[in-house]
């Protein structure tokens, strides 16, 4: 379980509070063409795609989203916001605010994963 802190992308130089809040989840995947020139990364997808990680880690994020909602009091990310590395890197699963996504630590780490993006660390209430 990888836990990260999230900031809204366009709120630059972080010059104010901002009123979303959202959790989402990354599991594994959505290389893109440019992620796929390397021996090792093609090795990374080949892995992905022969065993069970990524069924078995869609299992434990979606489990940790309804948790993180839960305790957190904070919604799953929704499509109706727009995030340029959701639309551009990233693609969705069947459950709400979970995605694949190519980052450094769901290709590389092997075995079952979850990289939450736990709350805005500038929303308007979590910054206090």
């Amino acid at each position: 379980l990888v836990i990260h802190y999230n900031v809204d992308e366009k709120n630059t130089n972080w010059t104010s509070p901002i009123s979303e809040n959202y959790v989402m989840a990354f599991i594994g995947g959505a290389f893109t063409k440019g992620e796929l020139r390397q021996p090792e990364d093609r090795f990374q997808l080949l892995r992905l795609l022969l065993s069970d990680e990524l069924e078995q880690s869609k299992l434990l994020s979606k489990t940790l989203l309804v948790q993180f909602e839960k305790s957190l009091h904070v919604s799953r990310f929704n499509k109706q916001s727009t995030l340029s590395y959701i639309d551009d890197f990233s693609i969705p699963t069947s459950t709400a605010g979970l995605y694949h996504r190519n980052l450094s630590l769901t290709r590389y780490i092997n075995g079952i994963i979850c990289y939450g993006e736990t709350l805005y660390m500038d929303n308007e209430d979590e910054c206090k």
